[in-house]
């Protein structure tokens, strides 16, 4: 049951609703960095703070709100990439692959 809460938060955040099933969000979340996943499972599984996930991860808050803003960017990319629609640039790249 969290698992589909959090995927619809997650949902919520990168589409307007309707747009996505949870495979293909499963899908897109796939495609991120092992470092932007951690902090999507964080935020929007565990309902952690970004404070909390930075204590966590042994970062600073600034990194986790790059993370967190990269991955979403991505995500609405794929999302709507895989919905059909033409999304307004090129997939956004992973300047740190980790």
């Amino acid at each position: 049951m969290e698992l589909l809460v959090a995927q619809d938060s997650i949902a919520q955040a990168c589409l307007p609703p309707g747009e996505t099933d949870n495979g293909e969000l499963e899908q897109a979340i796939a495609t991120l960095t092992k470092s932007q996943r951690k902090v999507i499972v964080l935020r929007y599984w565990y309902g952690m703070t970004e404070a909390d996930i930075a204590e966590t991860l042994g970062i600073a808050v600034g990194a986790v709100k790059s993370l967190s803003f990269r991955a979403m960017r991505s995500l609405r990319w794929r999302l709507l990439h895989l919905a059909g629609e033409k999304p307004a640039s090129s997939p956004p790249s992973h300047p740190n692959p980790s």
